[in-house]
Order: C-alpha cells, then sequence, then structure tokens
C-alpha cells in the first residue's frame, strides 16, 4: 500500500510522484539544507521499493538540488542565490513571451480574459502585466 502522499494520479510514474513530493519538501525547506537523505528510509515512508526512489533521487540530483555521493550519501543541497535569480529571469521571459503570443493569436478568446487571467495569485509576474497591458 503506498502512502496518501503518493495517491495524486495513477497514471503518472511513482518516481515522479516521489520526486514532486521530495522536490516540494526541499523547496518548502521541509527538507533544509545539508539533511542527509535516504533512499531506505523514503521507500518505507511511501510504501515503495528502492527504484523510483532512487529515479527520483537522481531526477533531483540532475536539478542540483541534491549532492549524491555514489552510495554513500545523499544531501540536499543550498539553493544558490544566483541560480534562483536567473530561474526567475528565465520564467519572467518565459511568461511574457506567452503572454505576448497568446494575445497575438487571440487564445484566450478574450483580452478580457487574459487580463482576468492576470490577476490570478498564481500569475502576478510583471512580464506578464506589461505583455497584457501594452
Amino acid at each position: 500500500m503506498h502512502s496518501p502522499e503518493l495517491a495524486k494520479s495513477k497514471s503518472e510514474p511513482l518516481s515522479r510522484l516521489i520526486r514532486d513530493v521530495l522536490l516540494s519538501q526541499v523547496l518548502s525547506m521541509v527538507l533544509p539544507p545539508h539533511t542527509r537523505v535516504s533512499e531506505n528510509a523514503i521507500a518505507i515512508r511511501f510504501g515503495v521499493s528502492r527504484q523510483p526512489v532512487r529515479e527520483a533521487i537522481l531526477s533531483l540530483g540532475e536539478l542540483g538540488l541534491l549532492h549524491i555521493e555514489g552510495q554513500r550519501s545523499t544531501v540536499v543541497m543550498p539553493i544558490s542565490r544566483e541560480r534562483a535569480e536567473g530561474a526567475q529571469f528565465a520564467r519572467i521571459a518565459i511568461e511574457a513571451a506567452t503572454a505576448s503570443l497568446s494575445a497575438q493569436i487571440g487564445w484566450p478568446s478574450s483580452a478580457k480574459s487574459m487580463r482576468d487571467c492576470s490577476c490570478n495569485a498564481k500569475l502576478r509576474s510583471p512580464a506578464i502585466k506589461l505583455a497584457l497591458y501594452a
């Protein structure tokens, strides 16, 4: 029986669900920097084999959020200010380009509906507002 945390979707691979939970915990500081991460402990916690846990850990390692030293240890990495600022810059640029393209091709069907979307708390990017109201 899997953990309730993994019950979100039966179509998603277990490794992706585990990765998403761990990613959320790293970003919310539930797993703060320099915390050791145990493949066995995670597998037991989620009630799964070690393989999907290993895949999730490798995925987070590729993102630079975990430092993996072979079979010896896995540790949560500090998030660097420079990387966070770079990611924020990229996100703003992508959001602005997406909003601009959407406005040009008429999707969603009305500018008012796009403006309403831009007021949503999750989409308060200055770049989106600039593209929508320019």
